[in-house]
């Protein structure tokens, strides 16, 4: 095992492109996206199931279910991609794009690595995901003149969360995100 790279010490491999690593996100997204869609199917079948085609009421069981089976998505996402992380160092859109997740001197990331990764990894896009969604209503609100100043102050607030764990991927020179700093992970282009 290779000792421990000190901070100050230079980089043992190259960042990966910003263009590369968005890629692989947006890619990582469309299979989160795909484990949703499969979560509300299996959700609305289930209700369907239980109203007899929609001719009653799902009793409380079979709502509660549903949601259940539609926030399963989000655990099944990060477990595909924490698997992948520790298995072979690359989600499935780091893979399609020639990139994986690695330490600082090189070295495969390890499990808890990985874990604290994808947890702040998902905290990051739910705050992304949030901030876009109150975005679209604070614009829809603004435009009709009914936006309480609260409202557009958490969005502004929320917009500006979200843009700090991206933003630390254009200011450094290791393409390094927020998450990235914290788990001490680094995304490199597979030689």
């Amino acid at each position: 095992m290779a000792p421990a790279v000190p901070v100050s010490e230079p980089l043992s491999l190259p960042p990966a492109p910003l263009a590369a690593r968005l890629a692989a996100f947006l890619l990582d997204c469309a299979v989160g996206l795909g484990f949703a869609l499969l979560a509300w199917l299996i959700a609305w079948l289930l209700l369907l199931a239980t109203s007899h085609g929609g001719a009653q009421s799902p009793s409380d069981t079979a709502i509660y279910g549903s949601l259940i089976a539609a926030t399963l998505w989000a655990p099944a996402w990060a477990g595909v991609t924490l698997v992948a992380w520790v298995r072979s160092g690359s989600s499935p859109g780091q893979a399609a794009m020639a990139l994986r997740l690695a330490r600082r001197d090189g070295a495969a990331p390890g499990p808890f690595r990985a874990l604290l990764r994808v947890v702040l990894l998902g905290l990051a896009a739910l705050i992304l995901g949030l901030a876009l969604l109150l975005g679209i209503g604070a614009a829809a609100a603004a435009a009709q003149g009914t936006l309480p100043a609260p409202v557009g102050l958490a969005a502004a607030l929320l917009a500006a969360l979200a843009a700090i764990d991206p933003l630390f991927c254009l200011i450094r020179r290791d393409h390094r995100a927020l998450h990235d700093l914290a788990a001490g992970t680094l995304v490199v282009t597979i030689a």
